[in-house]
C-alpha cells in the first residue's frame, strides 16, 4: 500500500505533468502531446496484451513494474528533443501498464474473497484518487524548478518505492522470494 500511495501521489500524474513537460522542456506544442500520449497510450495496449497474455503474476512482477516506471520517467525527464520521447513513451506507456495490472492482479488474488471489493476500493483511492493531491504539488514543483522536474521527481519515487518494495518482501518472506525468483505462481496460487 506504501508502494501504490506513494507512486500515485508523485508519479501517477500524467494527465498534469505530460502536458507542462511537452510545452516547457521540450518546447512544443499540442499537437506533439497528443502524439506523445497516444504513443503512451499504445504501449500501454501491448503491455496489457503481454501481461494478460502471461496468466502469471507476482510481487516481484510488481517491484520490477515499479523499477521499468522509474526507469523510463527518469530517462523521459532527461530527454532533450521530441524525437527521442516517442520510444520513451512507448516503454513507459508499457511500464505504466505493468505496474498496474500486476498490482491489481496481486490485491485479487491474495485478498480473501469477501474483501477484494474493499481492497480494491482503497488501491483505486491510492493510485487515482492519489493524483488529486500530487497533482497541485508537481503543478507547484514545475513552477518553481521547471517542467522536468515533477517527471524526473516521479522516476525517483518509483525507484524508491520499489526498493521499498523488494526489502520489504525480502525481509518478511525470504523463501517466497527465492521462489519467485525463477518462477511466478500462476494466478490464484500465489504464496
Amino acid at each position: 500500500m506504501v508502494m501504490l500511495g506513494a507512486i500515485g501521489i508523485l508519479a501517477y500524474n500524467f494527465t498534469v505533468t505530460l502536458p507542462l513537460f511537452v510545452t516547457g522542456a521540450l518546447q512544443s506544442n499540442d499537437a506533439t502531446f497528443t502524439l506523445l500520449y497516444a504513443t503512451y497510450s499504445f504501449g500501454s495496449v501491448v503491455a496489457a496484451l503481454i501481461v494478460a497474455n502471461r496468466g502469471l503474476v507476482s510481487i516481484r512482477t510488481i517491484v520490477i513494474g515499479a523499477v521499468l516506471l522509474g526507469i523510463c520517467m527518469l530517462a523521459l525527464g532527461s530527454v532533450p528533443t521530441v524525437h527521442l520521447a516517442f520510444p520513451i513513451m512507448l516503454l513507459l506507456g508499457g511500464a505504466s501498464i505493468l505496474y498496474m495490472t500486476s498490482t491489481t492482479a496481486n490485491v485479487q488474488v491474495i485478498a480473501r474473497p469477501d474483501m477484494h471489493g474493499r481492497i480494491l476500493a482503497i488501491q483505486s483511492s491510492l493510485m487515482i484518487g492519489g493524483t488529486l493531491i500530487g497533482a497541485p504539488i508537481l503543478g507547484g514543483l514545475a513552477e518553481l524548478f521547471g517542467t522536468r522536474t515533477p517527471i524526473l521527481l516521479g522516476g525517483m519515487v518509483c525507484l524508491t518505492a520499489a526498493t521499498f518494495g523488494a526489502l520489504t518482501l525480502r525481509s518478511r518472506a525470504p523463501e517466497a522470494m527465492e521462489r519467485q525468483h525463477g518462477q511466478s505462481q500462476p494466478t490464484g496460487h500465489l504464496s
